[in-house]
Formats: C-alpha cells, structure tokens, sequence
C-alpha cells in the first residue's frame, strides 16, 4: 500500500513538472508505463557518467567542538549529457548502502526520463559507503558510528546540492530526489 502511494505520488509529480516542459505529457499514451517498464529493467548505465569529490563535514551539526571544521571527500557521479542547462531539473538520487554506481546502473526511471525533462542526473555516494569514507580505514570503527545517520546524509546532501546549483549557475534549477528502499525514505 505504501509503494503504491510512493509511485502514485510520484507519477503526480512528474506529470505536473511534466506539464511545464515544451508540452511534454507523460501520460500522453496509456500504456506509457507499461511500455517503459521492460526498457526499465533493461537499461545499464554502467561507463555513462563522469566521477566527482565533494568536501563534506565529517560533522554537520557540531559548530563548537575542534573538529567542527573537518571534512572527507564524498563522491557522486554525474552524467549531463541530456541536461539543457540553469532552469532545467537535476535528477539526484540520494544514495544509501553500497557503491554508488551499483545504484546508478540500477536507476532506469531516471535514465530514461531525464532526456525528456532535460535533466542533470547526480548520484550521490552516502558517507561510510563505498569510497566516501569520513575516517579513510578506520571509518568502520564502532566508535565513529555516531555519524552514520540519517541525519548527516541528508545534511550532506544538502550542502552537496547547495554547491552544485551554485557552481553551476542553475539555483534555479528545481531538484528532483529518488531512491529505492533506504535511499527512498532518504529522498
């Protein structure tokens, strides 16, 4: 019942972003769903997309403290090959559990809709996974979990989107979040 709602709530979004855009309509065939689920399965994305560090705090609500200041290198991917430029949407898939390009090869509801909406596709990599460690080697140690949260992602996903839509001149840009299990509750 939930992902029913998930979906539905997100079809109503696409389809009134949709609206705005040259006349696009997403639901302009009935079996535009049906028909994009096959393609859906099948699309890999692998080699599409470029790689980028974001400094992000290894903190993001401790002002105070010495470490307040410390930062790790996060990494997202990109592809802007569909993007037509500031004003179009960003896609941003809000990482969770693995590897970012795990997730990328895997997000074929964006793939395939950013060419419509000409949209920038961003994955971010969530801290303590894959190559974005906070504490390099030691990141897996007990005593640093304190900062694998829900909370911090979300923070570092802030931060993240703030500096690209401001080093892309596209503050205008509206962002539109997805993910799958973990990662959607996250978006």
């Amino acid at each position: 019942m939930v992902s029913a709602r998930c979906f539905t709530a997100f079809c109503i979004l696409v389809a009134t972003y949709s609206s705005a855009i040259d006349g696009f309509n997403l639901f302009s065939s009935p079996d535009f769903l049906l028909n994009l689920m096959p393609k859906l399965r099948n699309n890999k994305a692998s080699g599409e997309y470029k790689t980028a560090w974001f400094s992000a705090y290894v903190d993001n609500f401790n002002f105070n403290g010495p470490s307040s200041q410390d930062t790790y290198q996060q990494r997202y991917i990109y592809n802007d090959t569909f993007w037509k430029g500031p004003g179009f949407p960003i896609f941003f898939y809000t990482g969770n559990e693995g590897f970012i390009e795990l997730f990328a090869d895997n997000a074929g509801l964006m793939w395939q809709l950013a060419p419509q909406f000409g949209a920038l596709l961003v994955f971010a990599e969530h801290r303590f996974y894959g190559d974005s460690l906070p504490f390099g080697a030691d990141s897996s140690n007990a005593a640093h979990f304190g900062l694998l949260s829900h909370e911090q992602a979300l923070a570092d996903y802030a931060l993240l989107l703030d500096s690209l839509k401001t080093n892309l001149s596209a503050t205008d840009s509206p962002v539109v979040a997805f993910g799958g299990s973990y990662g959607g509750m996250l978006a």
